[in-house]
């Protein structure tokens, strides 16, 4: 059984703290995110009374799928169900549930996409790693096109109205939408589905879609010409075992491909089928659902003006 252990003395009762009434608003609760609140509320020399965290879904462990369920995506090990549960952080931090539109520095706030406005003294930007909707190409795959004559749409944005049988997983929450699909959907039973990126998210997703029963014949692990040379899994021999497993289990694997059209151009709500570019060849694949998993890292924060110890060093922890 786990248990949280809190340890005090006379020593410690006594020592004065510095308190900070200042209003310090977390965009996020991404594992750096939950970091530096976990950082500020158990600082030993300082009392921080005005902590707000801003996220879509409030903090995260509370929605938790069974036990015997894999999850989609991969955990990064900083934080599990059991840690949100013994830091209680619902017992030290304000949680305003809705997604940021908007920063008026000047006014020093920010706006929600309820139009309610939050403001703050400090503002720190922890929106982690978010895979984002693709933008297809809109190439015609009737003229035969390759990689090397479609446009590059790795820097646009996609503003269309995501298809209702699109999944872009980046939380649990996303997940749990995911799964209950799938379940209502008979998904595991007839139709096809895509799982399209180059991420670790695809594997483990993969490995959930086979979990779930759905027969390996049914899915289609399509990925985009890689941005470096170092894989994601950056092991030869792990790498050799993992398409073998993905052989034996019927799945099939497209490499280097783009993502040109869904629908052949037409109405996308909901994607009956995707066309895709290679370097030779392009192809079109039926599909009942698809799972995106394209990576983008956002990680933004504004200096303070007191220097604080970091549980967790991220790669894409930005200091402005």
């Amino acid at each position: 059984m786990s248990y949280a252990l809190n340890h005090t003395n006379r020593k410690l009762t006594l020592e004065p703290k510095i308190t900070v009434n200042a209003k310090i608003i977390v965009v996020g609760a991404s594992s750096v995110g939950i970091s530096f609140l976990e950082t500020l509320v158990f600082c030993s020399h300082m009392k921080f009374n005005n902590l707000t965290l801003i996220s879509t879904h409030g903090l995260p462990g509370k929605k938790l799928l069974d036990t015997e369920q894999r999850k989609f995506l991969a955990s990064d090990h900083c934080f599990n169900d059991k840690d949100y549960a013994l830091m209680s952080l619902c017992s030290w931090v304000n949680v305003v549930v809705g997604r940021m539109t908007g920063i008026d520095r000047a006014a020093k706030h920010v706006v929600l996409s309820t139009d309610e406005i939050v403001l703050y003294d400090h503002l720190i930007l922890c929106t982690g790693q978010q895979y984002q909707v693709p933008c297809p190409t809109e190439a015609d795959i009737s003229q035969h096109l390759t990689n090397r004559e479609v446009p590059n749409s790795s820097q646009r944005r996609y503003t269309g109205k995501v298809p209702c049988n699109h999944f872009t997983l980046n939380e649990e929450e996303d997940c749990f939408k995911a799964l209950t699909w799938i379940r209502n959907n008979s998904i595991t039973t007839e139709g096809n589905i895509i799982v399209y990126g180059n991420t670790i998210d695809t594997y483990t997703t993969v490995e959930t879609l086979l979990n779930l029963g759905v027969s390996g014949s049914r899915i289609h692990l399509v990925q985009p010409p890689p941005a470096s040379t170092i894989t994601c899994i950056n092991n030869y021999s792990v790498e050799s075992a993992v398409a073998d497993a993905l052989g034996a289990a019927g799945v099939t694997v497209y490499r280097d491909a783009i993502l040109a059209q869904w629908n052949d151009g037409l109405h996308p709500d909901p994607i009956y089928s995707a066309s895709f570019t290679t370097p030779t060849k392009p192809f079109r694949l039926q599909c009942s659902g698809a799972f995106f998993l394209g990576l983008t890292i956002i990680c933004i924060l504004p200096s303070l003006p007191f220097q604080l110890p970091w549980r967790y060093k991220w790669y894409s922890l930005i200091m402005v």
